[in-house]
């Protein structure tokens, strides 16, 4: 083998079987290149075109100041009154007399420590209920208003979550009870109070002609609940609906009874329409001095003075001096006289009022001030309407007087009483 042939053989021989110190070599090489392959990836890169890792900082929520506050206080410690009533849209006149009415109340009852809180509910119930939540939200312990029954069905159980009572401006019955009190004017408390007084008067036999709406069937239905309570009989009960035909000839049916059979007749209606059902009846003999003529606080209404068949009618209602002492104060303060429905803005802000005035906010609690025990107390309160007290079931029973539609005009025959004490009904 020549000398060429042979360093081809060993050349070849190398390039086949690489030596150990080769290996060792590469091996580094390729350690070092992996090491700084990791190196890269886990490095922060700086370019412009690189998106730099941060760790995950903790999420921390502000506290919620409300969950900490004690409910019926208000942020700056204040014990919150709550008002709901339709400030804008068809009824914001009546709203805006509510308020009124309220902030008259509070004017003769609040301290420096009680703040009303006024929400709008738009006169619908998805925004009555929206308000309610704000009132919540605010620190109100209590709440008065809505206007509508629609609208305190709606806010109620918004207001029951958090153990605050409702004092609504609605007569409804059907929603007072698990904290909604009715404050409206209720006529079955002022049928009770005039069958009571008539029956003590000697008239036993009643009858009612009654509109087909509602109230008059509200009416119709204390009437009969009434008659069972003494010697006393409901002999007939029609209804009317508006129109001139359909009250002819439901008094004429009505009137088939003859006066003999009935002492008196419950006409639960009040201004025009009553105006238009009363001379139906003395047309078919339904008429004094054989039968008196029975009416609810819808009659307190000074247009009815001018019918003369209704001469010599009763009803039950609020004693009006109060009202008018009312009237007055409202129309030097505000410029312009009230709608009557403004006095339950007065009655609510005033249970509310009275129950919280003399209450000291660093002890305040809202579940013994504003409780059943205080809302139902036996005493009740007094407002623009008398006396009145609001039962456990959520209804609401006033002091009535009788009155009499005289020639000369409204006249008080028997006088609302003072106290629960002394009321007989």
């Amino acid at each position: 083998m020549t000398a060429r042939q042979e360093r081809r053989s060993i050349e070849s021989g190398a390039a086949q079987q690489p030596s150990r110190a080769f290996k060792r070599t590469a091996f580094r090489l390729a350690s070092m290149l992996f090491i700084l392959l990791l190196a890269a990836c886990g490095s922060p890169r700086t370019d412009d075109t690189r998106t730099t890792i941060q760790p995950i900082q903790p999420t921390v929520e502000a506290p919620d100041t409300t969950a900490l506050r004690p409910v019926g206080l208000t942020d700056d410690g204040k014990i919150g009154i709550g008002f709901l009533a339709p400030l804008t849209g068809s009824e914001a006149a009546v709203g805006q007399a509510l308020l009124q009415a309220a902030q008259i109340a509070f004017l003769d009852n609040a301290g420096a420590d009680l703040a009303l809180l006024v929400e709008d509910t738009g006169g619908n119930p998805q925004g009555a209920a929206a308000a309610a939540q704000r009132l919540l939200d605010q620190g109100a312990g209590i709440v008065v208003g809505p206007l509508f029954s629609a609208s305190a069905r709606a806010a109620a159980p918004v207001l029951a979550a958090a153990g605050v009572p409702l004092l609504t401006f609605s007569n409804d019955r059907s929603i007072a009870g698990q904290g909604v009190y009715t404050l409206g004017f209720d006529p079955a408390s002022e049928v009770d109070r005039i069958v009571e007084f008539s029956s003590r008067q000697g008239l036993l036999r009643f009858a009612a002609f009654a509109p087909d709406t509602p109230y008059g069937r509200v009416a119709v239905v204390a009437l009969q609940q009434a008659a069972t309570r003494g010697p006393l009989s409901v002999e007939r009960v029609a209804y009317y609906d508006q129109t001139a035909r359909s009250l002819n000839e439901s008094a004429k049916a009505f009137a088939s009874i003859g006066p003999d059979s009935i002492d008196a007749v419950l006409l639960p209606d009040g201004g025009q329409r009553l105006l238009g059902v009363a001379p139906y009846l003395p047309y078919y003999d339904i008429a004094l001095p054989d039968v008196r003529f029975l009416g609810t606080a819808l009659w307190a209404d000074a247009s009815l003075l001018r019918e003369d068949t209704l001469k010599g009618g009763w009803f039950a209602a609020p004693d009006p001096a109060i009202w008018e002492d009312f009237n007055k104060r409202y129309t030097g303060l505000f410029g312009k006289q009230p709608p009557r429905v403004a006095s339950l803005g007065y009655d609510a802000a005033a249970v509310a009022t009275v129950l919280a005035r003399d209450l000291q906010p660093q002890a305040f609690q809202q579940a013994e001030a504003f409780g059943p025990a205080a809302l139902t107390q036996a005493q009740g309160f007094f407002g623009v309407n008398g006396i009145f007290r609001l039962r456990e079931d959520g209804s609401v029973e006033r002091g009535l007087a009788i009155i009499e539609v005289s020639p000369e005009g409204f006249q008080i025959i028997e006088a609302a009483p003072q106290s629960f004490q002394i009321a007989t009904f």
